[in-house]
């Protein structure tokens, strides 16, 4: 297949970056990959969404993470086009009103619809396969603490 999607196997929320005083989440990066070296090979995105699902996921952050990456596919106007050998990143953030809980376990699916284009025939096509799906975890931190005890 021409279209190849990339996502991170596994990725830990804990990027959050602080800009005048809101907090945003990074999220893993979405490339979408034109891999044929054939100028009549055109690639056209019909549709791009996610679905984020998790047991161990509040149910407004997974709104959050799939919005933002929702909204970072709509930056293109669809449809748009991969021609040879090119490289689209989408690279969301996530607004965080409120601290991330711990123990975050979800996975994040990513759904192209799409024509590939060759000398003129047109083939439709679904990318929806579990290569593109990356498991998004926040990792317990613990504290170190020391305790100095005295001689009494």
């Amino acid at each position: 297949m021409a279209l190849e999607i990339y996502i991170q196997p596994r990725f830990l929320l804990n990027r959050i970056k602080k800009i005048d005083n809101t907090n945003w989440l990074e999220l893993p990066s979405v490339d979408l990959i034109h891999k044929i070296d054939d100028p009549t090979n055109i690639i056209t995105i019909r549709d791009i969404r996610c679905i984020v699902k998790g047991t161990h996921l509040p149910l407004e952050l997974g709104d959050l993470i799939q919005s933002a990456y929702n909204k970072s596919f709509k930056s293109n106007p669809i449809p748009f086009y991969l021609h040879s050998l090119s490289l689209l990143r989408f690279s969301p953030h996530c607004q965080l009103s409120k601290l991330l809980p711990l123990n975050i376990d979800c996975t994040l699916g990513i759904y192209v619809d799409y024509t590939e284009k060759h000398n003129n025939i047109t083939h439709q096509k679904k990318k929806k396969q579990s290569l593109i799906y990356s498991t998004l975890k926040r990792k317990l931190r613990r504290k170190k603490c020391s305790i100095n005890m005295k001689d009494g």
